[in-house]
């Protein structure tokens, strides 16, 4: 029988159909037309990968973004990258703190480069400061 109490007719009489399986990870499939629920495509993502998605747009877990001389370069958004990694689920507003903070860093780096003389530090030195930038 089924929810509503009708008996199914077995598709080869005389022949019993198998019993159902014990337990179904999905018993309902819901699907909703946008005409019953228009909100929500307005909805908008908070994450800094939805914010990067909404903003220029992933395509095939990549971006193109556009150099000053006009050229565009494809950019490959994935955990290889630990900038990426580090904000990919965060908050949009919490990246941006992350992002701020970690530019103020690379200023102080820099501003330690700067404010030493160059000419007396070793290029293991500046290097090493490149390399935390």
């Amino acid at each position: 029988r089924d929810r509503r109490g009708r008996r199914f007719r077995p598709a080869h009489p005389g022949v019993e159909d198998p019993a159902p399986p014990a337990s179904s990870s999905i018993d309902v499939l819901l699907i909703i037309d946008r005409d019953v629920d228009p909100v929500t495509p307005l909805c908008t993502q908070l994450t800094y990968e939805g914010f990067v998605d909404e903003a220029v747009g992933i395509k095939n877990g990549a971006v193109e973004v556009t150099s000053d001389d006009g050229s565009t370069m494809r950019v490959r958004l994935n955990s290889n990258d630990a900038l990426f990694r580090e904000l990919r689920d965060l908050n949009f507003g919490r990246a941006c703190d992350a992002l701020k903070e970690k530019t103020s860093s690379m200023q102080r780096e820099y501003e330690t480069i700067k404010g030493g003389k160059v000419e007396d530090q070793t290029v293991g030195e500046i290097g090493g400061v490149g390399e935390k930038l």
